[in-house]
C-alpha cells in the first residue's frame, strides 16, 4: 500500500542499530502479537496505526502514545467488547494502567525540563 517500511522504518533502524540501539524490525503486527508470540518480551511496540496493534495487545497492559505533539496524548488499550457489552462486568484495569503510564511520562517530561533548564 505504501513504502514507508522501506523509505523510513528500515532507515531508521539500521541507524539505530548503528549507535548501539537492541532494536528489531519491521515485523507484520501479527507475527509480534498473536500466539504464541505475545509481543516476543519486547518492551515497546511501535505500529504505524492505532489500529494495526491495539485490536490485538493484552488490554490491561497496553497504553498508546501518540508522537510529534506539543503535549502528551495516550489511550486506553481496548477493543470492541462486543461480548460482555451491557453486562456490568468491564475491568477498569486498562483504565488505570494508562493513567499510571501517563503520570509517570508527565514526571519523566517535568524532571527532563527542569534538568535542561
Amino acid at each position: 500500500m505504501g513504502r514507508e517500511e522501506e523509505d523510513e522504518i528500515e532507515p531508521a533502524i539500521s541507524i539505530a542499530q548503528s549507535e548501539g540501539i537492541s532494536v528489531h524490525g519491521p515485523f507484520p503486527v501479527n507475527a509480534l502479537i498473536s500466539p504464541p508470540y505475545n509481543g516476543r518480551d519486547y518492551d515497546l511496540t511501535l505500529a504505524l496505526y492505532h489500529d494495526q496493534v491495539v485490536s490485538r495487545m493484552n488490554m490491561n497492559e497496553t497504553t498508546t502514545l501518540t508522537f510529534g505533539l506539543p503535549f502528551i496524548r495516550t489511550s486506553v488499550g481496548h477493543g470492541s467488547a462486543l461480548d460482555i457489552a451491557g453486562n456490568d462486568v468491564a475491568d477498569h484495569g486498562a483504565l488505570a494502567t494508562t493513567y499510571d503510564h501517563t503520570v509517570n511520562l508527565a514526571l519523566s517530561r517535568q524532571n527532563t525540563k527542569t534538568f535542561s533548564q
